[in-house]
């Protein structure tokens, strides 16, 4: 019984182990700053200026700012609206999309730069969505940031696509820890079910010897109780 127990408690301690760091690394996960802004809605209206709350970074990357919007323009028309980056195919007349933007922290000038026709921001297409990006920065850890940015161009035509901004890493460090999240749940899940499995079974022989145990003495009782019959006759 006592070696039942064990394995009862052994199977037990790995699939609580195995939660546990599961739930340990995703608590860590959730908590680092990706994601700073995550899709604020904005206008592209001539004179519009979005300016950010205080954003505290805990992950020393690249971080992009890039606005987001919806594929409902023809694809041509909305290319050329937003910007597209591509000097070989250029727009005419070219795309009117122009920011100016301020990286702040502790009220100090970080970083700023305009988005104009001249210097044209990549435009990426989805099924979806497409987005432009705006800039690009290193932001380091520990450090509280704050982003102003002023719509300088009329481009209030875009609203129509549902702007939004958004603020977040923009590096490879993201995509290698969501991988190494798929690969430490799947790792962890396997493990708990084997620890699961390990404590049903030496809760079922722990079962079984107790049944086994139990039989063996009514066995004994009754074949004392005969030879007290017998030796009474």
């Amino acid at each position: 019984m006592r070696g039942m127990n064990r394995i009862v408690w052994t199977g037990v301690t790995i699939t609580a182990l195995s939660l546990s760091t599961v739930a340990g690394w995703k608590a860590w996960f959730n908590s680092r700053s990706w994601t700073l802004i995550d899709d604020v809605p904005i206008s592209l209206a001539k004179g519009i200026r979005y300016s950010s709350h205080v954003l505290p970074v805990n992950v020393s990357q690249q971080y992009a700012i890039q606005v987001h919007v919806s594929n409902n323009l023809a694809p041509e028309i909305l290319r050329c609206q937003l910007g597209t980056g591509s000097r070989q195919n250029p727009c005419d007349p070219p795309s009117p999309f122009r920011v100016h933007w301020v990286l702040s922290s502790e009220g100090r000038i970080v970083q700023e730069g305009w988005d104009t026709p001249d210097d044209l921001g990549e435009l990426s297409a989805g099924t979806t969505e497409s987005s432009r990006f705006i800039a690009l920065f290193k932001l380091k850890n520990g450090h509280r940031y704050k982003i102003d940015l002023d719509v300088l161009s009329d481009s209030a035509n875009l609203n129509v696509t549902d702007p939004h901004l958004y603020f977040g890493e923009f590096d490879t460090v993201l995509e290698f820890d969501l991988v190494v999240s798929g690969l430490l749940r799947v790792v962890c899940t396997v493990i708990a079910g084997i620890g699961a499995l390990l404590a049903i079974w030496g809760l079922y022989e722990g079962q079984r010897v107790r049944a086994m145990r139990h039989l063996a003495t009514q066995m004994k009782d009754a074949s004392a109780a005969d030879e007290d019959v017998h030796s009474r006759d």
